[in-house]
């Protein structure tokens, strides 16, 4: 086969076999294409398309050249499941929903990644508490088998075309691409082999997929994929129209999981409903029990404190701050409050700016190799359809560096109040 022929093959928007997208990802693992022809087939897929095939030649492809971990065929207590979200604004879920499930004695196995842009990363907000998040395959078993729990970052020898290929596509701007993000997601969820993968695709203007109908598009692809390989995909589309609960940062967030599991639910309406709409699911699925008894299982866990104590030795397994003997050491150096300058009802333009404001604060990054300040955030008073007065405190902005008063003007500039 010849790279080129294979180019100019879908410049003319014809589908590739699985043949030829065998032959791309073998040779790009192998380092023996350059990388401004990868990015020249990239921009094929990304302005022609990648269909529903292609899309799964992709992600067969980068799973097959790839060390898999299969944990089904280990001594690990089965089951054994995986969550992911498509990212957004203030997503602690993971933080959250996995000790409750690992409380209730299911195997909780995830890969993550950093943030980038205005979403956040769960391997962000583990490394702001010290946690260490590379590991072995050897670590990961040790780790399943003494706390039901682990989240590691992806490693070299995981699905290393899609390391390459996602750098090549933050760099080009040919990320939002439906087949790219579907293999993408599943390429790394399926080399670490449990019994069943959740996934949580965001909607809305803190999300990739803007609008609902967008959200149900990335849903087949990934379906078709998930059937393709025969493996178990549960999906769930929930809303980022706003952020998820109060806080938007790191140690920040941490803080807000930490007040959830410790009973504080009712405090957090949104995280609630997709706690418990994931959590349910979980244990219907997994543990054959009825909706009610699901549900009473999770209140309990959350109510007795089991859920939190759960957190606290995954957070400590994973070398991390033994949080059930110090304090969180969130101490931003700075602070900024944000007050309305008229009374009505508040509701926030983009919530996708209400992130980029958080990294402008230092809590984000916009290359992988920036730095994050783990003290930077965002704190929300108040959200959308609350009524504020006028000179009353709307958020509090986090930092470690003197927050600018533009960054002050920007947030005010992104609500809309009216009477």
């Amino acid at each position: 086969m010849n790279f080129i022929n294979i180019i100019r093959k879908k410049s003319k928007k014809n589908k590739l076999s699985k043949q030829e997208i065998d032959y791309i990802i073998k040779n790009v693992v192998m380092g023996k294409i350059p990388d401004y022809l990868i990015t020249a087939w990239l921009m094929t897929f990304y302005i022609n398309g990648c269909n529903l095939d292609e899309a799964y030649f992709l992600t067969l492809a980068m799973w097959k050249y790839s060390k898999k971990i299969d944990l089904t065929k280990l001594k690990i207590k089965q089951p054994i499941i995986d969550k992911h979200s498509t990212g957004g604004v203030g997503d602690k879920v993971t933080l959250i929903l996995l000790p409750i499930i690992a409380s209730l004695g299911i195997s909780v196995a995830k890969l993550s990644g950093k943030g980038l842009g205005f979403t956040g990363g769960t391997i962000d907000k583990l490394q702001s508490i010290g946690c260490q998040t590379e590991w072995s395959q050897k670590q990961m078993v040790a780790l399943l088998k003494k706390n039901n729990i682990f989240v590691a970052s992806q490693t070299n020898d995981i699905v290393p075309a899609d390391k390459i290929l996602y750098n090549l596509r933050d760099l080009t701007g040919t990320v939002d691409n439906y087949g790219l993000i579907a293999s993408s997601i599943l390429a790394k969820k399926f080399a670490i082999l449990g019994t069943h993968v959740y996934l949580d695709v965001k909607y809305g203007s803190g999300a990739f997929c803007q609008t609902y109908q967008q959200a149900k598009q990335l849903v087949r692809y990934l379906k078709y994929i998930g059937k393709k390989m025969q493996r178990k995909l549960t999906i769930i589309i929930s809303s980022m129209q706003q952020p998820l609960g109060k806080a938007i940062g790191n140690l920040i967030e941490v803080k807000e999981a930490i007040d959830f599991l410790s009973g504080n639910t009712n405090s957090y309406s949104d995280i609630k409903e997709l706690i418990y709409q994931f959590a349910i699911k979980i244990l219907v699925e997994t543990e054959k029990i009825s909706y009610s008894d699901a549900k009473e299982k999770i209140n309990f866990a959350i109510k007795s404190k089991k859920a939190l104590h759960k957190f606290y030795l995954w957070i400590k397994d994973q070398k991390g701050i033994d949080l059930s003997k110090k304090n969180l050491p969130f101490n931003p150096k700075y602070k900024l409050l944000v007050k309305s300058n008229k009374s009505g009802y508040l509701n926030l333009k983009s919530t996708a700016q209400i992130g980029n404001i958080c990294r402008d604060l230092g809590g984000g990054r916009i290359k992988k190799e920036d730095k994050i300040d783990f003290q930077a955030g965002i704190h929300l008073m108040k959200k959308n359809g609350d009524y504020v007065k006028v000179g009353e405190v709307i958020a509090v902005l986090y930092s470690s560096k003197k927050i600018n008063d533009d960054i002050k003007k920007e947030f005010l500039d992104n609500i809309v109040i009216k009477i």
